[in-house]
């Protein structure tokens, strides 16, 4: 079995030695004295300022996101909005189309029509003057 040393190891040397010249730092503390009362306050007084400013600033960023989240919302409701304009003109234009090929359909029939009347007009042109003559 191993012989276990209880020595305090060297790593640990570095270590007492702080903490013993914190103690001695803390026992001999001045008592406290009246002008660091002032400062103090002071410092309170700082703080406290700082401390506003902090909640005016976390105020005025919940307030600006706020702000950006309305925004936000108001130009969803406009992309919908031109979304669904976009989305009606394009069925207009699409009626719009289907229009035009029935127009132009029922043009190529009237002009069949027309050109039928013609010659059934010419033949019976033809049947009248035989007829008186």
């Amino acid at each position: 079995m191993p012989h276990v040393s209880h020595a305090p190891s060297r790593a640990l040397s570095p270590l007492l030695l702080v903490l013993l010249a914190c103690a001695g730092a803390v026992m001999a503390a001045p008592p406290p004295d009246p002008g660091n009362k002032a400062a103090q306050a002071a410092a309170q007084q700082k703080l406290d300022a700082v401390r506003a400013t902090i909640a005016a600033l976390v105020q005025q960023q919940q307030a600006t996101a706020s702000e950006r989240d309305q925004l936000d919302a108001a130009l969803a409701q406009q992309a919908q909005q031109l979304a669904a304009a976009a989305g009606a003109e394009r069925a207009a234009a699409a009626a719009l189309d289907a229009r035009r090929r029935d127009q132009d359909r029922l043009e190529a029939r009237r002009a069949q029509l027309q050109t039928k009347l013609q010659g059934q007009r010419a033949a019976l042109a033809s049947l009248l003057r035989a007829a008186y003559a």
